[in-house]
């Protein structure tokens, strides 16, 4: 049976007009046994290959040929009988066979090329093979073109992974000033990923390394590609915030996991079944994200979508497929990046002008003419009659403005500061009211961090709109309790009439919910929930941060 076969870099063949070699008959027999078989040996151990060729037309004269031998083997070549080299050194077992190159070129004199029929004997050793027995083919070529033309194709290949890197590199730095976006990071782990892919593929066109090392360099391929796989997903689901991520994840794992457990085809579909599968998911989470109505979401699902279909069918091309795809995929999904970002550009200065609002709103609220006039007007009234007391409620006015001019310019301030605010606040509601006004706290953290002024906000409310509240003696009571849950932190604050039941200006939102509500926005964006209802008591707010 005739047995002909090439190696990938066939094309390197002179046109079949000028000059061809065609393999007429393939046999091989194990170093010992009495019988050649067909074909190339399918086992490991100490082979001779017997290969008949057919030299049609003439060589060039003066111009170096060379025979390649690709497979993983040790070998040494005799064209006709004379000794062409030896790749390696081949051995009776594993401790005297010297692993040779994957890929070798033996210089063939053309003076050997004579037009007609010529036999080519292989003495082969390939026991480091692990039971991997690969024959890629044989070529016989221009000397220089299976070194040069490969690396001609890997310069430009390079060329094209180096955008991958700078691109890696970029968004990794991006995420080192901004940790808080974790999609940066995740895509700039796809694209450093992608082209150490890229260099591991074709780092065979210019290191001839040992054939031992050549399905190690498989499984760091493979290892990459799911890795690539598995960033897919998650990056779109940061970016989207999908939600069951977790469970992607899981199944994503368990396929590769059955993939790998049923590696019956090899392992070059296997990885290449494993690429595809990232680019489904992410293209069901896309998906998900423009039903959803996210912005950014339909230019990510077609940039994604496109990739995924043409890798299903155009299957046979996949390394064209997944290098043109995938440039395509970063270039759309930079896009949705960058629409990202310029959306929270415009959050953020909106933040900021947000604050500076609420700023001012605070310092106005608490500075508003008939507030400090009646604060003042108490005072003066208080002196008269009791200068000692005067002095004190001027003294809790102090504090209290010292307090809001501090917090004023702050996002955030600690629990106890809020809780001293607000009790001087009461002490001057307290001069002004001629009642004693009193904040009990349950479970408050003095360092925890709250937004300013926004337990303040709730008390004014409870003053103002309430006619009164439970009484114990001649006190006014509030009540404000933290509570830890699986879902955050959560205060409840409680504000009761004396008949215990709310009135109706308590059910309509005032200005000051709308503040506090605001200041939960600014300091948490959408983790927070406010409510206010009625209960048993009178009336409860309740703050929810997630």
């Amino acid at each position: 049976m005739l047995f002909a076969f090439f190696w990938c870099g066939c094309s390197f063949a002179l046109p079949p007009e000028t000059f061809r070699v065609d393999i007429l008959k393939f046999e091989h027999q194990l170093v010992g046994a009495p019988d050649w078989e067909t074909g190339p040996p399918r086992s490991v151990g100490h082979f001779q290959l017997r290969i008949e060729v057919e030299v049609n037309g003439k060589p060039v004269a003066y111009k170096p040929y060379g025979l390649l031998i690709s497979m993983l083997a040790s070998s040494e070549a005799y064209w006709d009988g004379n000794s062409l080299g030896a790749n390696g050194s081949v051995g009776q077992s594993a401790d005297t066979e010297i692993p040779g190159q994957l890929d070798y070129v033996y210089y063939l004199p053309d003076s050997l090329l004579a037009p007609g029929k010529h036999l080519l004997n292989l003495e082969v050793s390939n026991f480091h093979a692990d039971g991997k027995v690969r024959f890629y083919g044989i070529l016989v070529a221009g000397y220089l073109d299976p070194i040069v033309k490969p690396i001609i194709t890997a310069a430009y290949l390079h060329i094209y992974a180096g955008c991958f890197l700078i691109i890696g590199l970029y968004f990794g730095f991006r995420f080192v000033t901004n940790r808080k976006d974790f999609s940066l990071l995740v895509f700039a782990a796809t694209c450093l990923s992608f082209f150490a892919l890229l260099i591991m593929e074709y780092i065979r066109s210019y290191y001839f390394y040992p054939y031992p090392w050549h399905f190690p360099r498989l499984w760091t391929i493979l290892i990459l590609s799911y890795l690539i796989s598995a960033c897919l997903p998650i990056f779109f689901s940061i970016r989207f915030r999908f939600r069951w991520l977790y469970l992607v994840v899981i199944a994503q794992l368990g396929l590769f996991v059955l993939l790998l457990t049923f590696n019956t085809y090899g392992l070059d579909p296997t990885t290449n079944f494993g690429m595809i599968l990232g680019f489904v998911l992410a293209s069901g989470i896309c998906l998900w994200a423009v039903l959803t109505r996210q912005k950014g979401a339909r230019l990510a699902f077609f940039g994604v979508l496109p990739v995924t279909i043409a890798l299903i069918v155009g299957y046979k091309n996949y390394d064209m497929v997944l290098y043109a795809g995938f440039s395509y995929l970063v270039l759309t999904s930079m896009g949705s990046l960058a629409i990202k970002e310029r959306n929270d550009r415009q959050e953020r200065e909106e933040a900021l002008l947000l604050s500076s609002r609420l700023r001012l709103e605070l310092l106005q609220k608490s500075i508003q003419p008939h507030f400090l006039m009646n604060s003042i007007a108490s005072a003066i009234d208080w002196i008269e009659e009791h200068p000692p007391k005067g002095v004190e409620l001027l003294l809790s006015l102090s504090e209290e403005f010292d307090l809001l001019l501090e917090v004023s310019e702050r996002q955030l301030i600690p629990m106890e500061q809020e809780l001293a605010l607000c009790r001087a606040h009461l002490k001057v509601m307290g001069f002004r009211k001629l009642q004693q006004y009193e904040l009990i706290t349950e479970n408050c953290d003095p360092a925890d961090h709250i937004p300013p002024a926004i337990i303040l906000t709730l008390i004014e409310n409870g003053i103002s709109h309430h006619s009164g509240v439970v009484l114990e003696g001649s006190n006014v009571i509030f009540r404000l309790r933290q509570e830890s849950t699986d879902f955050g932190k959560l205060f409840r604050f409680l504000a009761v009439d004396e008949q215990g039941v709310p009135t109706a200006e308590n059910i309509v939102k005032g200005t000051g919910l709308r503040y506090v509500e605001a200041r939960l926005k600014e300091s948490y964006g959408n983790n927070w929930s406010l409510n206010s209802r009625p209960v048993l008591e009178g009336w409860e707010t309740t703050i929810r941060i997630t």
